[in-house]
């Protein structure tokens, strides 16, 4: 039996990681990166349609405040991002680590080439490793005169041989750019958890229970800075320089539309159109009825160039910059992290906020629940300790079938993947950053904090209030862990709803020295 998302990337690198200390292999050399261009955001943008529509909005609130909204459900995340490209006069900077080839990405894409064909200016960054196995797709959008696909930290070699590149340039491919952004006509910006595919926004029989954050007003510019600097960093490689030999004909960009076309068309897509039009939030926005949330927002990512420094203590990295937040912790710290594996580090770290008499509660995946079982291997050890410690554990069920709420699903089988913190009630980060070994040392990141009570209390009412409905609450019985249900009664005394199969190879990969991968 095949551990849950053993394609992912994660598990494909940890994969490689295992092969690649069974051979000496030489790197593979990157091509000079002669040909990148260095653009940046528009800065005079405030007359286009999106900038015209808000700045009513924004006059009534001081320069200095930001505008945001929660986008909790997928029909609601993928809505915005369809308005927000039919809307855009200038310019659409899109930033993601996977953008599959589904029915989602292919309506995305199709409303990417509308805009250009009207003038816009698409900038395409993606991470290469979920990007590489697309070369057609991607090198046809590149030749649009209006759109423009660069790759981050590419794998050099493509094809066939492209796993072989993976063993011998490992240290290298082993670190990934896991940012999320998407900005248009830089007067609005959605980041947050969310990849582009079907299992992020309701269009499949997964559906990830994931956060985005949609905003206006002083964070925007912040977050076009932060594209800016990746857009134009040397890790980023300009799609032709990569994907070579490509020529692309008439006859090919004509081809990849009838594609795009033919899967709107498709019932499936006639289907899923007539859901985004019943979203929330196009009720909301059709009814002047979108209340906003107001207050200070402060904008972080790692630096393009953490994929080559390993200090955790440089200035290359997120987490010294978000550590200030928690260590001014008094009452009470939330932690959703769809991948938890905290390490010593995050332990020690947990402890000395108990120790404090902070109130400390992990919402994170289920075996059940989680597409990457692997992860599962290095977080199940710390089950025991962190409720030892009084640690409220929540792991989330993997069917929801109760009314949707914040970080919950709608589908036959339901997976967290959301990354969000809630600090004192006061304060909330929404991004990319999951706790576990690989967001904190190895990938880049990004994301926003929020000074927002209202916000934080939203927010908590909303993942909370159901808990028992939509997760499981762990409780330690001796040396036994319960899992208990909404009605508090025991579901199990071994993970919920898994086979006994499944969790002898989640234990059997707990005693390998893998936890620096995860």
């Amino acid at each position: 039996m095949l551990l849950p998302g053993w394609r992912t990337p994660k598990v494909c690198l940890l994969l490689v990681a295992m092969t690649a200390l069974l051979m000496n292999g030489g790197c593979t050399n990157l091509p000079k990166n002669v040909q990148r261009i260095e653009s940046r955001a528009f800065t005079t943008t405030e007359t286009t349609l999106i900038g015209a529509h808000i700045r009513e909005t924004l006059q009534s609130h001081p320069e200095t405040e930001t505008g945001f909204y929660p986008l909790s459900y997928g029909l609601d995340a993928m809505a915005t991002r369809l308005a927000l490209i039919n809307a855009a006069q200038k310019s659409i900077d899109v930033q993601y680590y996977l953008y599959h080839d589904d029915l989602v990405g292919q309506l995305f894409t199709k409303r990417l080439l509308y805009a250009a064909d009207r003038g816009v200016r698409v900038r395409m960054l993606l991470d290469d490793l979920g990007a590489s196995d697309k070369d057609h797709m991607l090198a046809v959008l590149n030749q649009h005169p209006n759109i423009e696909v660069r790759l981050f930290n590419p794998v050099t070699t493509r094809g066939l041989l492209r796993n072989l590149n993976l063993v011998t340039d490992f240290s290298r491919i082993n670190r990934r750019m896991h940012n999320k952004s998407f900005i248009v006509d830089n007067q609005i910006a959605i980041i947050g958890g969310r990849n582009i595919g079907d299992e992020y926004y309701d269009a499949s029989a997964v559906e990830f229970a994931d956060l985005d954050m949609v905003q206006i007003g002083a964070a925007v510019p912040d977050i076009s800075l932060d594209f800016d600097e990746y857009w134009n960093s040397d890790h980023s490689y300009p799609a032709e320089t990569i994907i070579k030999n490509r020529y692309v004909s008439d006859e090919m960009y004509a081809t990849l539309m009838r594609k795009l076309e033919k899967a709107v068309q498709a019932p499936e897509g006639q289907q899923y159109f007539e859901r985004l039009h019943s979203a929330p939030i196009i009720q909301e926005l059709a009814e002047g009825d979108l209340q906003w949330f107001w207050g200070q927002a402060s904008v972080y990512a790692d630096a393009p160039d953490k994929i080559e420094r390993a200090d955790i203590d440089s200035g290359a990295h997120l987490t010294p910059r978000l550590e200030p937040y928690f260590l001014k912790a008094q009452k009470e710290v939330i932690m959703v992290s769809a991948y938890f594996v905290p390490g010593k580090e995050g332990m020690a770290f947990i402890r000395s906020l108990v120790e404090r008499g902070v109130r400390v509660t992990v919402v994170t995946n289920s075996l059940a629940s989680t597409d990457v079982g692997i992860v599962h291997a290095g977080y199940r050890q710390y089950r025991p300790e962190l409720l030892e410690l009084g640690v409220r554990l929540i792991e989330m069920k993997p069917r929801v079938k109760e009314k949707k709420h914040l970080i919950s699903g709608s589908s036959s089988r339901a997976s967290l993947h959301a990354k969000t913190y809630i600090i004192d009630g006061d304060i909330v980060f929404v991004g990319s950053l999951n706790l576990d070994p690989r967001s904190i040392r190895l990938n880049t990141e990004n994301g926003v904090i929020y000074h927002s009570p209202e916000l934080a209390t939203y927010m908590k009412e909303e993942m909370l209030v159901a808990d028992h409905k939509l997760y499981w609450v762990l409780r330690k019985n001796g040396h036994t862990i319960e899992w208990v249900n909404g009605q508090g009664e025991v579901d199990g005394t071994t993970d919920p709803e898994t086979s006994w199969l499944l969790r002898t190879g989640i234990r059997l990969l707990s005693v390998f020295p893998i936890e620096s991968q995860l």
